[in-house]
């Protein structure tokens, strides 16, 4: 036989405020009206702003502050009872707080036992939503006695309301009645309802102890002896008179005197209650016909509710708790057909209980399902096990809720229900990864998608336990090539999916961490055009065969380079790709193939033929980059010579401006490019260079000077070296100060061979070291040639001398510096 909790109320909250409503009148009913519809739609946190700015007036009469700061108490335990578990303690703390400072700052105020009254409530709700939740808790033994613990201090805090009451009530008939205090009338009905949740505080601390033991009985007889002198106060028909009343047939009922308790509901219901008394009364006939183990009597009970207008929560409780008994005896019975029936009839009530009366009646909905479910094979129940282990994770027992969506998961798979075994698997694994427990979160996430390969979210579930590796790789608990493996599944497993492109950048970026330029550039290149990482993983490719190309042996003929063109050439020609994105594709194809060492100019022709069109004639950054290019491809095939002059010879009729964009276009793709291909863009530059002639002139000094500075690059990358030395003398003399254009100048004298220009190099790459900042890039590069400088010269010692003074002063700078002068102090010696 089950127990029947008798749950009735939301905790010792909704529904008692006719406890102190009789007496709490000053905030005004407009206010109190507000407040209890903000806090029915649970909205609590308006509810609290609302109290605490009316709270802020220092003008407010003492009367209304103290019933708005038992509004404001009363929001607050009402939010913590609708909260999880774990966000609880917080929330009840804060109404102990609101009542603890009203105390301390506005002892004398003459309303003051209200607020200490609803402060008693709030423990009093604490503690029946304490033993409710213990009753279906893993270690009940334990709860429960945490639930008595709370349970006690409740009554005993109205035991001692009760006695204060008794002491202030016959001083206050003496002295003449204040504006704002509570009169002795009002006091006297404050002490009733004391009385009244003293009695419920006694009950719900009988149901914390064992059915049928003595403590139950002694704490539930209390609860009954406490109703005595409130009812011999109260007039009949009085609000509070039916609370007292439906608080004796509870506790008789939950003592077993069945009899006694159909006869208070028997004179209730002759009496003809309020509507909603009415409602709670047929609740609890439900109850008295289920305790006396006739289910049917019951549903025809609370078939008398008038179902046209939403039925209590207390009566969907009380209705729900008859669909468990008809579940329990058809599983008595062996009657499976029947106890399905009933089962499935029981989840749909515990749903639309959440949906109708909101969480806080929803979760008492489905502690009392998971419940009554351990006693009716619902350990074999897929449902009930999710429930539970839902139940146990908002109330923050981890280790159990884990446990239980386990159990859940496995009995799913065993029944075939392959969807509900992966959801909850799922849940199992985030709540691992809630807890920081990032290495069985993503055990637990590998297991369950390569398991369940097949499932919708498998590869989503995967990718995010590749996640969790690399966050256990920075924190050195999983080695890198586990990470790498993690990457390798997905794409082996989901080459299909959208998120193993996210697998695919991840992978490929480690590969070029590690230099590995190949491999990084092929997996970029298995991104497809539609898949949004597309444009990182097309600009990554690209830069990976770039420094591809910078190796000794992409001029091998064993080379990957030709499939890298590929690629891009067919990304080029690819409807699937974004106009910009084929152009990005077609100019890196182009680059690649004028590097080839065969010479691929054709290749280059048609990737930007396919990308751009016949027409190159936009000042755009791509169609500028476009033209350098075409005009080498063009050069570079004797048959298209003729194009290319005539493409050369359409761009010197252009304006001085696009004619520098120009150069400048070659400049960028000849910094990217190998020796042989940088010295014929160069050759190309100066070319445009030399159209301009004259008008050169019209540009400003900003655009003549930096037609200088291209000018002497493009002269030291064709191979013109006195020509660039000439204009890099001019350049330093007229710009002193500039770093850049005094290292490109003692750059191009260091490469030299003449005795006399590497003289000239020292001195220059002094200048430099002199006048930039120690310890940045430029004054570490600058140190470094100065020691190249006097190793060509002959100075090997005076090289080594300065290296070693560097390296006990202030080191050799970075790994890649110490490596450099590490090397040319080896050859000096």
């Amino acid at each position: 036989m089950w127990r029947f909790s008798g749950w009735r109320y939301l905790g010792a909250i909704v529904g008692l405020w006719l406890t102190i409503a009789a007496v709490a009148r000053a905030a005004g009913d407009s206010d109190s009206a507000f407040l209890a519809g903000l806090r029915q739609r649970q909205l609590f946190s308006l509810a609290e702003a609302f109290c605490r700015e009316r709270l802020a007036d220092a003008d407010l009469p003492p009367a209304s502050r103290a019933d708005l700061t038992v509004e404001l108490i009363r929001t607050q335990s009402e939010r913590a009872a609708h909260a999880p578990a774990a966000e609880r303690a917080d929330m009840w703390q804060q109404a102990d707080t609101t009542a603890a400072e009203f105390q301390r700052l506005h002892r004398d105020n003459p309303r003051g036992e209200l607020v200490q009254v609803q402060a008693a409530l709030s423990a009093l709700a604490r503690g029946e939503l304490a033993r409710q939740e213990a009753e279906v808790a893993p270690n009940p033994t334990a709860a429960l006695e945490q639930a008595r613990d709370a349970l006690r201090e409740a009554a005993s805090r109205l035991e001692q309301l009760d006695r204060q009451l008794s002491d202030e009530i016959p001083r206050r008939n003496r002295l003449r009645p204040e504006p704002g205090r509570l009169s002795t009338d009002e006091l006297i009905a404050l002490q009733n309802s004391v009385q009244l949740q003293r009695a419920r505080a006694l009950r719900n601390q009988g149901l914390s102890y064992p059915a049928s033991s003595t403590d139950r009985i002694a704490s539930l007889t209390a609860a009954l002896d406490q109703l005595v002198e409130p009812q011999r106060r109260v007039a009949p028909a009085d609000p509070l008179d039916w609370q007292i009343r439906l608080e004796q047939i509870e506790s008789q009922r939950l003592l077993g005197n069945i009899r006694d308790a159909a006869t208070v509901l028997n004179k209730l219901m002759a009496d003809k209650p309020p509507a909603d008394v009415e409602q709670r009364a047929i609740a609890e006939t439900a109850r008295v016909y289920l305790a006396a183990r006739q289910p049917d009597r019951a549903f025809e009970a609370l078939g008398k509710i008038d179902r046209q207008r939403t039925a209590a929560a207390d009566v969907d409780l009380a209705l729900l708790e008859a669909h468990l008994a008809k579940w329990t005896a058809a599983n008595s019975a062996n009657d499976e057909k029947s106890a399905d029936e009933w089962r499935k009839k029981s989840l749909a009530l515990v749903d639309y209980v959440q949906q109708t009366h909101g969480p806080y009646w929803g979760r008492r909905a489905e502690l009392l399902l998971i419940q009554v479910a351990g006693h009716t094979g619902g350990d074999g129940d897929v449902e009930v096990l999710r429930r539970t282990a839902d139940n146990l994770y908002l109330k923050g027992q981890m280790d159990e809720a884990l446990a239980a969506y386990d159990q859940a998961s496995g009995l799913a798979r065993q029944k075939g229900d392959e969807a509900a075994a992966f959801d909850l698997a799922y849940k199992a694994a985030m709540l691992q990864q809630q807890r920081q427990n990032l290495a069985d979160s993503r055990e637990r996430l590998q297991r369950l998608s390569t398991d369940m390969a097949q499932h919708s979210a498998a590869a989503k579930a995967h990718l995010l336990a590749a996640w969790m590796a690399a966050q256990l790789v920075r924190a050195r608990q999983l080695e890198l090539n586990e990470y790498l493996a993690d990457l390798e599944t997905q794409r082996r497993l989901w080459p299909a999916d959208a998120t193993t492109d996210q697998a695919r950048l991840w992978q490929a970026a480690v590969l070029e961490q590690q230099q590995a330029w190949h491999a990084a550039a092929s997996i970029y290149e298995e991104v497809p055009p539609q898949s949004a990482q597309f444009a990182d993983a097309l600009t990554a490719a690209a830069r990976n065969v770039r420094r591809l190309l910078a190796e000794p042996a992409a001029s091998d003929s064993q080379s990957p380079i030709a499939g890298h063109l590929s690629y891009l050439e067919t990304i080029a020609g690819s409807d699937a790709a974004s106009v910009e994105l084929r152009r990005q594709a077609a100019l890196m194809a182009a680059e690649v193939a004028l590097q080839l060492p065969t010479g691929g100019y054709a290749r280059a022709e048609r990737a930007l033929t396919m990308a751009f069109g016949d027409k190159l004639d936009g000042v755009d950054e791509q169609t500028v980059a476009a033209r350098s290019l075409m005009l080498l491809a063009l050069a570079g095939q004797p048959a298209r010579r003729s194009a290319a002059q005539a493409l050369l010879d359409e761009l010197r009729g252009n304006s001085p401006v696009q004619l520098l964009a120009v150069v400048q276009g070659l400049a960028e793709t000849a910094d990217a490019a190998n020796d042989r291909l940088a010295g014929e863009l160069a050759e190309m530059q100066l070319q445009v260079i030399d159209s301009l002639g004259e008008s050169r002139r019209s540009l400003s000094a900003a655009d003549q000077d930096r037609l200088l500075h291209l000018q002497a690059a493009a002269f030291a990358r064709a191979g013109r070296t006195v020509d660039a030395i000439k204009l890099y003398e001019q350049l330093v003399e007229s710009h002193p100060d500039d770093g850049e254009v005094r290292e490109r100048f003692a750059g191009l004298l260091l490469d030299s061979t003449d005795a006399k220009l590497l003289e000239r190099a020292l001195e220059q790459w002094r200048i430099v070291a002199a006048r930039s900042r120690p310890d940045t890039d430029r004054w570490w590069s600058a140190k470094y040639h100065v020691a190249l400088a006097q190793f060509k010269t002959g100075d090997k010692s005076g090289a080594a001398k300065l290296i070693r003074y560097l390296q006990a002063t202030k080191g050799l700078g970075d790994a890649a510096s110490a490596a450099r002068f590490a090397n040319l102090l080896k050859r000096c010696e």
